[in-house]
């Protein structure tokens, strides 16, 4: 009996709840939830976590776990004030006396100023080069770029160089320059990997290194012999042959069904070759994702009950049940990993896992920044202006709704419009503004960074002057009625001393005169 893990992706994005998987037997499963919603948050920030049974029995205490160790037993809420970066990590927790253990549920903290998440190109843009070709692979950082950012490189997650250039060129290339790279920008997250493979054959299929689901797949049959002389290709899409006229075939709005193995043929030197590759169709955030735990049975034993389990990372998502899928409603980019999964018979005597499937869920469109115009102090009266912008990260074209608040309140709906604009500000428009970017249908939301905005009173500054020029007359005045005061009494104690004086001067002439 073999097993192979299969994934199926779903592309209705019209469903704004998450339900990973069902619980095991009569037992319930809680949930994590995250107060704020958001699963990013920054180093400084509270965030509450809640632990929501929905059943009968009202519980009074919960356990809590990070990263599958035991942290505590508190109420059904678990609240991190002033978010370290350790603080983050999959959180679970149980209700006391009952019911299953919740799914993990991932806590990002960063900190302020923290760059997203890079992601690899490779230019040409295709996954797989001959011997002695040349390709540039760049680490695409978006908005965040920095003039004097350094650059880390890895393949296989072994570190490779560190560069200022955030290009790394490969101006011959050799069969050890195949495998997976990586980049990460500073300090920031590392990104996910990207496959290059170098082929010393004389055919070989190209394709983009990802490729996702709406997008148009390119498909490109080269061959480098010098006795090839036809144009004329066969695609193998599964198991259906496609002729062309041309060695490049074009297939628009794919989807993750479509994930398998491709391969192509033609004639070299009289003979025919053909090369294949596996394409996975990969999965944007917000979009159902289902796997499926697919294996060959002996015929002898086709009546026998199996169960399935499924894996992230080694974590398990979803413990033994009769179903064969597990599936994500709203897949977020944590959800990104390798996965497994077991089959097992009903005794669990005979067990087996299979291969590893890597699944990277593909972002959408960046965290938002939030900025203020004009930038310089505000006074009362006077215009504001805030605009929202945040970057695709796809090939798609969806129109954007942008909502802004003030102090967690909402000022402006959601609508296409990236500015909120106050003609007229007044103090009361103080507060701390963020914003909020979602997809037309609302499966994918994120917010911005809080941004303070103070708004000078201005009759409060015309009173305060007013104030001080009232304070600055009275010293003044104090100051003055003191010189006069001293100056009055210097005056009388001169005249109270001149008066003895002269009496003192006639008698000593009266004294001194000879009678006649």
């Amino acid at each position: 009996m073999s097993t192979l893990l299969q994934m199926k992706m779903d592309s209705e994005n019209d469903r704004e709840s998450l339900s990973e998987c069902a619980p095991d037997g009569d037992a319930v499963r809680p949930v994590v939830t995250f107060t704020p919603h958001w699963k990013i948050i920054y180093e400084g920030d509270t965030v509450t976590m809640s632990c929501d049974v929905e059943a009968a029995t009202q519980y009074i205490y919960y356990l809590w776990y990070k990263n599958s160790e035991y942290i505590g037993k508190y109420f059904q809420n678990y609240t991190i004030t002033s978010a370290e970066e350790t603080d983050g990590g999959d959180y679970r927790c149980r209700a006391v006396g009952g019911g299953d253990y919740s799914l993990p549920a991932r806590l990002h903290v960063i900190s302020e100023g923290s760059a997203e998440r890079p992601f690899v190109t490779v230019n040409p843009n295709w996954r797989k080069i001959f011997v002695g070709e040349r390709v540039t692979i760049t680490c695409d950082t978006g908005s965040t770029a920095r003039g004097n950012q350094r650059y880390y490189w890895y393949k296989y997650k072994v570190i490779l160089y560190e560069e200022k250039q955030r290009d790394i060129t490969i101006t011959s290339a050799a069969l050890e320059h195949s495998g997976e790279y990586r980049c990460r920008a500073g300090s920031g997250d590392v990104s996910f990997p990207v496959r290059l493979e170098v082929s010393s054959g004389s055919i070989i299929l190209q394709a983009p290194p990802n490729v996702y689901e709406g997008n148009t797949l390119t498909l490109r049959c080269r061959c480098r012999s010098p006795y090839y002389n036809e144009k004329k290709t066969v695609f193998h899409i599964g198991s259906t042959d496609l002729q062309s006229q041309q060695p490049m075939l074009d297939i628009p709005n794919v989807n993750t069904t479509m994930t398998g193995m491709y391969g192509c043929t033609r004639k070299v030197g009289g003979d025919n070759r053909t090369d294949e590759t596996f394409i996975s169709i990969q999965v944007t955030e917000g979009y159902e994702m289902t796997l499926t735990c697919d294996t060959r049975r002996n015929p002898a034993r086709s009546a026998t009950e199996l169960h399935f389990a499924f894996y992230r990372d080694e974590w398990k998502v979803q413990h033994f049940s009769a179903s064969a899928t597990y599936s994500v409603l709203a897949a977020q980019l944590v959800h990104s990993g390798n996965y497994t999964c077991d089959v097992s018979d009903p005794s669990g005597v005979v067990r087996k896992r299979s291969d590893a499937l890597y699944i990277q869920i593909q972002e959408l469109f960046s965290y938002p920044e939030i900025k203020l115009v004009p930038t310089d102090i505000i006074t009362e009266g006077g215009s504001m202006t805030l605009t929202c912008n945040t970057v695709m990260k796809t090939g798609y074209t969806l129109q954007h709704q942008f909502a802004f608040y003030r102090d967690e309140r909402i000022v402006q709906d959601f609508s296409a419009s990236t500015t909120y604009s106050v003609p007229s500000a007044q103090p009361v428009h103080s507060g701390k503004y963020t914003c909020e970017v979602r997809d037309p249908t609302g499966g994918v939301r994120k917010r911005s960074e809080v941004l303070s905005v103070q708004i000078d009173d201005v009759s409060i500054n015309h009173s305060l002057r007013n104030t001080i020029r009232l304070a600055l007359s009275a010293c003044v005045l104090v100051i003055l009625s003191c010189i006069l005061f001293c100056h009055m009494e210097t005056a009388k104690q001169l005249r109270n001393i001149s008066v003895p004086e002269r009496e003192i001067q006639r008698m000593s002439t009266d004294d001194t005169t000879v009678p006649a």
